[in-house]
């Protein structure tokens, strides 16, 4: 199964921004609505993927364009939404686990891969639970809910006629001032970041990025995409390096985790607490090496060029450029 493609909104820059919220909204809508049952019935690992993507997505917006809809109206959306993302969070994390696993076997001996037996025996295990959770969890009231109020939102059944002051602005200005205040977020962050920062400032600048490349997407018609195609690319490369050294902080924590749940249980082999531990030691050398290779990665966004290229994309006078 392939990746889905960015959505993007297509209609007249001019539009009001709730009606392009909107449009987007049930863009992203229509995208769960289609994932749900391969999810529900597992028929590939990338049916919760993109599931849980889409949800993100429409989180984002929420959150980036605040104000444009109805607060009282999106409130209750942005709650399950919420909660439908954390209802996915452990399953995709078992799923990340398991597509690990052969590049565990290869990162050691023959004798040490074959100690992981019992490691995957486990997750395994445990992904056959979540799956039935995940599955009540969509079966029930409060997933229908979500999915209510989502097309309510996305259709505007629920306007009351009250507006957000942001709502009936053109959203070519809109989607301009809230790229330009999240991408200086990303800008700011990312340079206070030091060899001294902790892993805690690594992942809140992980977390904007993906925010600021969500907008770029949702709006890149708009935005001459052309033009925005490098600096994404840099975004992108950022992003890989954030998130890489996201995951390898998460895959330690997991392993010893399933280390000491093999010793409760009946108590794990030698040759297993001696894989286990070897292999923590060599994800934790990767993670430096990608903590080494941040500086470099964030140089190439935040570099004049990108800088020019998004300020031009949202129409800023290049001395007022971040």
């Amino acid at each position: 199964m392939s990746r889905r493609p960015p959505v993007s909104f297509d209609g007249d820059p001019h539009d009001t921004a709730d009606h392009a919220t909107r449009r987007i909204l049930a863009v992203l809508l229509d995208t769960v609505r289609s994932l749900e049952d391969g999810v529900r019935r597992d028929l590939d690992v990338e049916f919760l993927h993109d599931f849980r993507v889409a949800v993100r997505r429409a989180r984002s917006l929420l959150g980036q364009l605040d104000g444009v809809l109805p607060r009282l109206e999106v409130k209750p959306l942005v709650k399950n939404l919420k909660w439908l993302a954390r209802s996915t969070n452990v399953m995709r994390d078992l799923d990340v686990h398991l597509l690990c696993m052969p590049e565990y076997r290869r990162m050691l001996s023959g004798t040490e891969s074959a100690a992981l037996d019992p490691v995957a025996a486990v997750l395994r295990q445990r992904r056959l639970a979540e799956l039935r959770a995940l599955q009540d969890a969509l079966d029930g009231s409060r997933h229908a809910s979500t999915l209510r109020d989502w097309e309510r939102a996305a259709r505007g059944e629920s306007d009351d006629g009250r507006h957000e002051a942001d709502g009936a602005r053109p959203i070519r200005e809109v989607a301009a001032e809230r790229i330009l205040a999240i991408y200086r977020r990303v800008l700011d962050d990312g340079r206070a970041i030091d060899d001294e920062s902790p892993p805690d400032a690594l992942h809140r600048l992980r977390i904007d990025c993906k925010k600021l490349r969500y907008l770029l997407e949702f709006f890149s018609d708009m935005l001459d995409a052309d033009g925005l195609a490098k600096p994404v690319k840099a975004l992108k490369r950022l992003q890989d390096n954030l998130g890489r050294f996201h995951d390898l902080d998460l895959q330690q924590i997991a392993l010893r985790d399933l280390s000491a749940e093999l010793l409760e249980r009946s108590g794990p082999s030698a040759e297993c607490e001696r894989a286990l531990a070897t292999l923590v030691e060599l994800l934790a050398q990767q993670q430096r090496d990608e903590r080494a290779r941040f500086a470099e990665c964030f140089a190439r966004f935040d570099s004049p060029f990108v800088r020019r290229r998004i300020a031009r994309a949202i129409d800023l006078d290049a001395d007022t450029a971040p």
